[in-house]
This record gives C-alpha cells, sequence and structure tokens, in this order.
C-alpha cells in the first residue's frame, strides 16, 4: 500500500493528484482522468469544507484490492482530521439543466465523483472523515 500525507492546502493539488495516478499498474492508464477528477473533488471539498480554509493533515492511500467479482480494483483512501461532513449527503444534487449564469452553484463535483468512481464510500471517523473511491480496470 501507498501512502502519502498533505496538508489540506490547494497549493498540493499536483502533489496529491501525481500520488493518486502515477506508476499505475497495467490494465489502469485509461482510468487516470476519472481517479484524477473524483480525488481532486475529494481534496478540493476537503480543504474548503473540512477544514474550511485552514489547514490541517490529509492523508491518502492507494492500493489494489479484490473486487468481489473474481478481479481487482484501485482504491484510493482519502482521510482527513477536519470536522465531520458527509459531501455525499450533505451536497445538494446540482441543477444540470438550468442556464450557466443563473444555476445556484454547489454538488456538481460530488455529482462527478459518483460518475467517475466505480464504487464509493463516506464514513465519519473518530476525528473527522474517510472517503474510499474504487475504480475498475479500464474496460472491465
Amino acid at each position: 500500500m501507498d501512502r502519502l500525507l498533505v496538508d489540506a492546502d490547494q497549493a498540493r493539488l499536483s502533489e496529491v493528484l501525481s500520488f493518486a495516478s502515477g506508476d499505475l499498474p497495467p490494465g489502469y492508464e485509461g482510468a487516470v482522468g476519472r481517479v484524477e477528477l473524483a480525488v481532486e473533488e475529494v481534496f478540493i471539498n476537503i480543504c474548503l469544507h473540512a477544514y474550511c480554509g485552514e489547514r490541517g493533515p490529509v492523508s491518502l492511500t492507494r492500493a489494489l484490492a479484490p473486487d468481489g467479482e473474481g478481479g481487482e480494483c484501485l482504491v484510493i483512501t482519502i482521510s482527513d482530521g477536519g470536522r465531520p461532513f458527509n459531501p455525499f449527503e450533505d451536497a445538494p444534487p446540482p441543477d444540470l439543466t438550468g442556464d450557466l449564469a443563473v444555476r445556484r452553484q454547489g454538488g456538481l463535483g460530488v455529482h462527478l465523483v459518483k460518475r467517475m468512481a466505480d464504487r464509493f464510500s463516506h464514513r465519519g471517523t473518530d476525528g473527522g472523515n474517510e472517503t474510499e473511491l474504487r475504480f475498475s480496470r479500464c474496460g472491465e
């Protein structure tokens, strides 16, 4: 299992994305865009909502795990020590139909995470939050 510990600072985003999508095992090359988009959204939500713009620790792990169907999947777990929040329940549903100039903001990032990850889960921990994202090999 690979691990990265960074501050919840949007300036660290490129480091987070390099960790999440760099040196992926064979077969996952086609998943890079999905992995990066989903991880970016979760990391930025942590910066903005768990720590409310302040800095605090964010831990990322990356590993391969059984997918429950006889194969494997890439699992990225993102943990923080910020205030409890569940973006999958707390974010409003996005407005996907209105004119861009008048749409209310919020919820689009979570919508994208749900579309990019094959499976996702979120749980509160004793000291913060943990989000798990699962990605299958490209084409599976």
